[in-house]
């Protein structure tokens, strides 16, 4: 009995120290866990219009959002200014406040803080003198641009040594340089710049174009220790609805409209005026915002088309690789063949060869922008390729008929953009005829003389044109809009279904060629008529093989793509050079020390581009020669050494034989 006894003593103690351990951890947990009532933020002193402090209070997008968590969570939130990122992140970790607004996730790496859900989201932004034609960073080139160091560090700019970036130690500072004319452009944040510009009566500093690719967005900063409060911050911000969003921001973005309440609450005895005046700022707001929403969409599209820009050039630069091989080895066959009776169907290779190159090329007509090549063409041919591309896009529905008078009409201009217009306007033809019907392309030449130009859109001199129509049967134009079809983003199309850069886009072109162009519209159909500067007592002829010259010298090829470099050797050593080739940079910049007349340069490589090699082989010989193959033209790297360098050459993917040889002809 006194063994049991003891033995239910000792379990009752086991049980008290049991409870008393769990008492303990759960009343660590719950201190973990609180929350102090009253909340210290930290927000930046002069941040507009996201947040500053004026006559002692909080003003700014922020200022909204704290009232609505003050409302919600029902705690006092005691404001605290600070004056730098720096300043703020530093007092959230030694704990002189228990939020920061404003903060940005994943700003600085390893930071020890955790970000709410945002609240607030912008990018930066290119500003510059009134009509400035800028639409990428890129485009500025080596001009100087004023910038800030917390918009120099943001991840698109901060390894960026191609631009002139001039960094100030505040934004305004930046601003003020831009509009004295100091420097001609400025990088920052575009709802702060527009309101800083704005209050600071900047007059040549305006928005010209986004920075692609910048977005960020602003949520609430907290340490871990405090990650209760976190947890009540987002879920608060998970209930804001996308209106109650849009009226924070239309708050503070439409800066100009602040001043009208000035005017109401002054001539408020005036009832019918007041009246009057808010109807007419009613209408105003509603155009405003839906100007906002076309151009929201007008950016989004050419936003897409930048992106879409990229991918094809990757495209093309990949498949004319394997096109140049193709092509290569059949001209190289052709060259060994010596007129043998099967030569044909070599001959049928190139041509196909050469068609596919062609396809590739457009991707970069219709995605961005492609350098001019005026020469003498053939109409009939580059009609030809048009319509073997519009017979893939149009449906079987649609009859496609070409006539011509002459097969070897020719003018002076860019076969590419040629093309682009025959596609545009047979797609809109397409477009007119959703029943079917017949889709006619005629050429003939034809005398304007001062009457008829008068019936044209643009004014060209009396003579000898080139007549190219294209007519449909669909249900023709309105004679209302009639005058507006060239207009740029102009459509009668549904959202979505149409640019309105179509015609704006053959317009173009026209005049380009220094060319004209009529319209003729009933409810039988639509016929586009385009006049071109015929040229006078010449005629394009089709091209025909010759058998390249020999040439000598010693030449180093550089290419990854091993077939390509196989190929290249073989058939420069057919034209009589000596050749040694390699796949890898390295063996390149060793090679050389053998001595070579020439070097022949992939410019797209894994590891190392082909202008590195370039400028390491510079450093060694100095009056270096050197040609850059690509399938990709728009390089302005490669463009930029050949302008200014007169030993360099730039061959495009797919090459001819005679074209390699003509280039090194030149430069041996």
């Amino acid at each position: 009995m006194a063994g049991q006894h003891l033995v239910r003593k000792a379990a009752a103690g086991v049980g008290l120290v049991f409870w008393a351990l769990l008492s303990v951890c759960a009343g660590s947990e719950a201190s973990e866990s609180r929350r102090p009532a009253d909340v210290r933020l930290g927000v930046f002193r002069y941040s507009p219009p996201y947040e500053y402090i004026e006559d002692g209070r909080l003003k700014g997008f922020t200022s909204n959002y704290v009232d609505i968590l003050k409302a919600n969570l029902q705690d006092e939130f005691e404001i605290v200014p600070i004056d730098s990122e720096e300043e703020g992140y530093r007092k959230l970790q030694e704990g002189e406040i228990a939020a920061l607004s404003l903060a940005v996730k994943k700003r600085f790496p390893n930071q020890p803080w955790l970000v709410s859900v945002p609240y607030m989201a912008s990018s930066l932004g290119i500003f510059g003198p009134k009509g400035t034609l800028v639409n990428t960073i890129d485009e500025i080139g080596a001009q100087k641009i004023a910038i800030t160091p917390q918009s120099k560090a943001h991840r698109l700019l901060a390894n960026d040594n191609k631009h002139n970036f001039v960094v100030f130690d505040n934004a305004t500072d930046a601003m003020r340089a831009v509009d004295r004319g100091d420097i001609p452009f400025y990088i920052g944040d575009i709802l702060h710049t527009k309101f800083v510009g704005s209050r600071l009566g900047f007059e040549r500093l305006f928005y010209v174009a986004p920075v692609v690719g910048s977005a960020y967005e602003f949520g609430f900063a907290v340490m871990p220790e405090n990650k209760v409060l976190l947890q009540d911050i987002n879920a608060v911000m998970k209930k804001i609805d996308a209106e109650q969003h849009w009226q924070i921001r239309s708050q503070w973005q439409n800066i100009e409209y602040l001043h009208w309440e000035a005017l109401v609450a002054k001539y408020s005895p005036y009832a019918l005026g007041a009246v009057l005046f808010l109807l007419l700022l009613l209408v105003l707001v509603v155009w405003r915002n839906k100007l906002a929403q076309k151009k929201a969409a007008q950016l989004s599209h050419l936003q897409k088309m930048e992106s879409l820009g990229r991918l094809a050039g990757g495209v093309a630069h990949d498949f004319n690789n394997m096109l140049a091989g193709i092509q290569g080895a059949a001209e190289f066959i052709r060259l060994k063949r010596d007129g043998k009776n099967d030569g044909k169907y070599v001959d049928i290779i190139i041509r196909t060869c050469k068609r596919a190159a062609y396809l590739t090329s457009q991707l970069l007509v219709f995605a961005r922008d492609k350098e001019k090549n005026f020469e003498d063409i053939n109409v009939k041919e580059t009609i030809d390729d048009a319509v073997c591309l519009l017979e893939h896009g149009v449906p079987k529905n649609i009859e496609i008929a070409v006539t011509s008078k002459k097969d070897n009409y020719c003018i002076y201009g860019d076969k590419n953009y040629l093309q682009s217009l025959l596609l545009n306007l047979g797609f809109n033809a397409k477009d007119a005829m959703p029943e079917g019907g017949k889709l006619t392309i005629a050429v003939q030449a034809v005398t304007l003389d001062e009457e008829k130009i008068s019936a044209c859109l643009l004014k060209v001199r009396p003579g000898r044109y080139l007549e190219l129509s294209v007519g449909d049967t669909g249900q023709g134009i309105d004679k209302k809009i009639l005058h507006n079809i060239f207009e740029p983003f102009f459509t009668t199309k549904e959202t979505g279904k149409g640019t309105g850069l179509g015609l704006a886009a053959v317009y173009g072109i026209v005049r380009e060629h220094r060319g004209t162009i009529r319209v003729e519209s009933s409810s039988a159909g639509t016929v586009f008529y385009i006049y071109f500067p015929l040229k006078r007592f010449k005629a394009c002829q089709t091209e025909k093989f010759t058998e390249p010259a020999k040439l000598s010298g010693r030449i180093l090829i550089l290419d990854d793509e091993r077939i390509l470099n196989e190929l290249l050797k073989d058939i420069l050593t057919g034209l009589g050079c000596d050749v040694v080739s390699c796949h890898a940079p390295e063996e390149a910049l060793v090679l050389y020390d053998r001595g070579f007349d020439l070097v022949m340069l992939d410019v797209v490589m894994p590891k190392i581009s082909g202008v590195e090699v370039y400028r390491k082989l510079l450093l060694k010989n100095p009056k270096l020669k050197a040609i850059f193959m690509s399938g990709y033209t728009q390089d302005q790297e490669v463009n930029k050494i050949v302008e200014e360098n007169h030993n360099t050459a730039f061959v495009k993917k797919p090459y001819s034989i005679q074209e390699l040889r003509d280039k090194l002809a030149k430069m041996l």
